[in-house]
């Protein structure tokens, strides 16, 4: 039997085959730092706008520069739209390209939530890790893992306020009509 990642994101649950072999290895080893490392940088930019409002082109030039389209299309392809181990929302697959599109259409906080929780399942069980580590070795795994997990919530709260935030301000400066 295969192993299956659950994840749920606002009313859905996600479920998706685990990754294995080279895909795992390009997840594990190319991808995951940069991942990490894009999504430290997107909550710096959220926050940041909304406490200071300053120009943000160097944190958008910082993120071209952690994760480019490439790495990104490779992940949601791989998560998200891989045939041969399609995404199951609720009880039903997505099977194909048109199905996964018509899902996330106009959602891309979702997508993007939804891929980077069951790119981080794909990482693997810390417990078993933390098992065998003592002292510091073992302090700096449950720092790591308590990270992870409070880097994914803090950045689902950033991007829905933004988008909260976002809606509120277009409702504000509409004009009434007559």
């Amino acid at each position: 039997m295969t192993k299956e990642f659950v994840v749920k994101y606002g009313k859905d649950t996600y479920t998706r085959n685990a990754l294995t072999g080279a895909d795992l290895q390009y997840l594990g080893l190319r991808l995951m730092p940069k991942v990490l490392g894009l999504g430290s940088v997107i909550g710096c930019v959220v926050g940041n706008k909304f406490v200071q409002g300053e120009n943000l082109y160097s944190y958008f030039q910082c993120i071209k520069d952690v994760f480019d389209a490439e790495d990104w299309k490779w992940l949601v392809d791989k998560i998200l739209y891989d045939e041969e181990n399609p995404l199951k929302v609720g009880e039903r697959y997505l099977t194909s390209e048109e199905e996964v599109n018509e899902h996330f259409a106009g959602d891309f906080i979702k997508l993007y939530i939804v891929t980077l929780q069951l790119a981080y399942k794909n990482l693997g069980e810390f417990s078993m890790l933390t098992e065998n580590l003592n002292g510091l070795a073992r302090n700096i795994a449950d720092y790591l893992k308590e990270l992870m997990e409070i880097h994914l919530t803090d950045l689902e709260q950033s991007l829905t306020s933004y988008a909260i935030n976002k809606q509120q301000k277009a409702k504000t400066t509409k004009k009434p009509s007559k």
